[in-house]
């Protein structure tokens, strides 16, 4: 019996196992407002219950193989990412409770990269591990051509499955053009990584003719989404991989033929469907020096120069950028609403504006300090590991992946492991038995508070959809409104803010149309919030206001 238990958590494919799992859950969602992303979309919200679970499981397993390993790069990560956090609160003057998925977000990212290090990954495992990525790929793919084909939504019909409902255009479950342009890079370029090794000739011949397909398919989608992104990422990613395992692939040359055979098919059929050509529009405006972001680059340096030590804290951007913009006036070219920025497109001048000076030094002496020990390993391994970085890193430049995408913050990471695995040490430990007792009565709590938070995470996601949709929906969702709007929002630290000024509005209007069911609402909603410890007074007083209307309407 204990030998069994001990195999759960050291088996040879565990660690193989997560890992697919955090993948996997990339393709979950439900009914959600595409706007309110970031760490609450339905497959962030999955990604990080996964990942957490894997965390806290890893933590059973220390107690149960009493060794723990250790690296200087889990100390580079936490230290990087603490300051980041510390510098970026000395100026933070809004509701913490808004940003703090900020710091649940790096917490996990050093927990991650914590756990990743006490299991010895070898080539075969990160072979399974990279194939299964693919697979996950392919089903994106296949979501990716029923959005861009079924104008009916027929598959939404069949499956409920809420992706099916997007037209149009390539997003698949990450509901947005360039996350997925730049996962679909990344999948292809492992796919060529992976038919460099010799035992690629003893797959199944199924997964062959899936991998052929999915090759075609998705260089078809990057280069006809209208990605700038994508189509770059596809590119440099390709090239870096194909020097690094050159001499692989040439051995290897009848498989990684047909590869280049239906990646060139693909190719040829994006010029006769062409799609979207915004991509080549989007490039010749960078090149004419019109494009939005380079705004946007230019104003955020200018905000770091004028603050440049501590920056104007999490959370920070939008405000410094509205009253920058409002000031010195923005160009012709620049036709967007300026107060829906919250993020320069730039990862780096990101948090140079959050975090100030620390932001500028300390990421780039980890990146060149990371290179440096990439190419010590040898410079085919370190083009191949930057290759399939590249998507993620070209992405950091041009976009806030780390902020809409958990499965890009994670695979992002993971690669940066794998380029670094071996190097790491371990001491042994011992455990009583009541440590142990203890530690697996602390895992499971906080394994259940996961859970729920994720529930409630889940739940607030659908009740915004609803909300918003909630003429059209009330006959399917009856319990929607006999239990109130925003039941688990209204508790959920990072929609109570969009649930107050939604209530609101929603009061406003029932006023001047003399709704008496809107009104009604509110009020149900009300009784969900302790009015009486005078931490709601607004809602309290709108309450006072209602009352009063309906008398004045009686009488």
């Amino acid at each position: 019996m204990k030998q069994r238990f001990q195999s759960i958590f050291i088996g040879k494919q565990v660690v193989v196992f997560w890992l697919s799992c955090i993948f996997a859950a990339s393709l979950f969602s439900i009914e959600n407002l595409g706007g309110r992303s970031g760490i609450y979309s339905p497959y962030n919200v999955a990604i990080y219950f996964t990942v957490i679970s894997f965390i806290l499981f890893t933590v059973v397993r220390l107690f149960v193989v009493q060794r723990v390993f250790y690296s200087k790069w889990i100390m580079a990560t936490t230290v990087v990412i603490s300051l980041l956090l510390l510098f970026g609160l000395v100026n933070t003057q809004k509701n913490f409770a808004l940003y703090y998925p900020t710091f649940i977000a790096g917490f996990t990212t050093v927990l991650f990269i914590f756990s990743l290090f006490q299991y010895r990954i070898t080539t075969r495992q990160w072979r399974s591990v990279f194939l299964f990525i693919c697979i996950v790929g392919f089903v994106q793919v296949l979501i990716a051509l029923v959005q861009r084909f079924d104008s009916y939504s027929l598959w939404y019909f069949w499956t409920g499955y809420y992706p099916f409902e997007f037209h149009g255009r390539y997003v698949g479950s990450l509901q947005q053009v360039n996350m997925l342009q730049t996962f679909l890079a990344f999948t292809v370029a492992v796919s060529l990584y992976l038919i460099s090794f010799r035992i690629f000739r003893f797959y199944p011949v199924y997964l062959k003719i899936i991998g052929c397909l999915f090759v075609l398919s998705a260089t078809f989608i990057i280069l006809s989404s209208g990605s700038r992104a994508g189509v770059l990422t596809l590119i440099v990613s390709l090239i870096l991989v194909f020097i690094g395992r050159r001499k692989a692939l040439f051995k290897e040359f009848y498989y990684f033929g047909v590869w280049i055979t239906t990646f060139i098919i693909g190719l040829v059929l994006s010029l006769f469907f062409p799609g979207d050509l915004s991509a080549i529009d989007k490039f010749s405006d960078v090149l004419g020096g019109v494009d939005s972001r380079l705004y946007l680059f230019k104003t955020t340096w200018a905000l770091f120069m004028e603050q440049p030590v501590f920056g104007y804290g999490l959370g920070g951007f939008n405000d410094a950028f509205v009253n920058f913009s409002m000031i010195n006036g923005v160009p012709e070219y620049f036709t967007e609403d300026v107060r829906r920025f919250t993020h320069p497109h730039n990862e780096f001048l990101f948090w140079m504006s959050q975090s100030g000076m620390i932001a500028f030094w300390v990421l780039p002496i980890f990146g060149f300090w990371y290179v440096f020990n990439l190419f010590r390993g040898g410079w085919q391994k370190a083009l191949t590991i930057l290759g399939l970085l590249a998507p993620f890193l070209i992405e950091t430049q041009i976009s806030y992946p780390f902020t809409l995408s958990a499965i890009h913050l994670f695979s992002f990471f993971l690669l940066l492991f794998l380029g670094v695995q071996a190097q790491r040490n371990f001491y042994y430990v011992s455990f009583k038995p009541l440590i142990i007792f203890t530690a697996f009565s602390a895992v499971l709590t906080v394994w259940l508070i996961t859970f729920y938070l994720s529930f409630v995470s889940v739940k607030s996601i659908f009740e915004s959809y609803y909300f918003y949709n909630r003429y059209y929906l009330y006959k399917e969702y009856p319990d929607q409104e006999k239990q109130g709007y925003y039941k688990f929002a209204t508790q959920h630290p990072s929609y109570q803010h969009y649930v107050k000024n939604d209530m609101r509005h929603m009061l406003m209007k029932a006023f001047r149309e003399n709704n008496r069911y809107d009104l009604n609402q509110y009020l149900l909603w009300s009784q969900g919030l302790n009015l009486e410890k005078g931490q709601h007074a607004d809602v309290l007083e709108n309450v006072k206001k209602i009352h009063k209307f309906m008398e004045v309407m009686s009488d």
